[in-house]
């Protein structure tokens, strides 16, 4: 019955996050410890990561229809932010092909039209286009997958930039990362919480401010 499979549903998705909340303790307890531990510490962020894939599925889910932000609207004009969103355009149509071959599932790429958009038809009468209340023309949104690899592509960059000891434009990058991900926080609450402590414990934000 339909109560029957939502009380299944809620069983499993507290089961998930009970398991990647243990996950998050360890790797609390492992970010204070003494010594080399890098080897240790990017095993449990891996397996934090595939802990919390149920989560991430959930808020990408949710974020299926698209974000419509107009603090991602500005970012995007930043030449950085354009790198970053080609790179995490080419990591959803890659996962688009491997989903078609059997792989695991994926929101896509873009998902609905901004609300209010209206659709133009041509003579023939097929629509040719979307446009919103000013008569502009409008594509449809990207989803919060897709904007999470926008994300992934701008760490790799911080890292990339911290590893040859570029700091400004370590902190330049993590200022767009940091206002992507407050935006999709606010559009998405369950967001937050599949990222957990784990983005907290090794961002690079803190690498920085304690002057590493």
């Amino acid at each position: 019955s339909p109560e029957a499979a939502s009380r299944i549903k809620a069983a499993l998705q507290s089961r998930f996050e009970n398991q990647a909340q243990r996950l998050d303790d360890a790797l609390l307890k492992s970010s204070g410890a003494a010594g080399d531990a890098s080897a240790s510490r990017e095993a449990l962020q891996q397996e934090a990561k595939i802990s919390r894939q149920p989560l991430y599925d959930r808020a990408f889910s949710e974020g299926a229809s698209g974000i419509d932000s107009d603090v991602i609207d500005a970012l995007m004009k930043s030449p950085s932010m354009k790198k970053s969103m080609g790179e995490a355009a080419t990591r959803i149509l890659d996962r688009e092909a491997a989903a078609a071959a059997g792989g695991p599932k994926t929101t896509g790429l873009f998902g609905e039209y901004p609300e209010g958009a209206v659709p133009v038809y041509d003579e023939a009468g097929n629509v040719s286009k979307y446009i919103n209340s000013e008569g502009k023309e409008v594509d449809k949104l990207r989803t919060l997958e897709y904007w999470d690899a926008v994300k992934v592509s701008l760490d790799d960059d911080i890292q990339a930039s911290l590893n040859k000891g570029a700091n400004g434009r370590a902190r330049a990058l993590i200022n767009l990362r940091d206002r992507l991900v407050n935006s999709l926080d606010d559009s998405i609450e369950s967001y937050s919480g599949a990222r957990g402590n784990a983005s907290r414990i090794f961002g690079t934000s803190d690498a920085l401010s304690a002057g590493e």
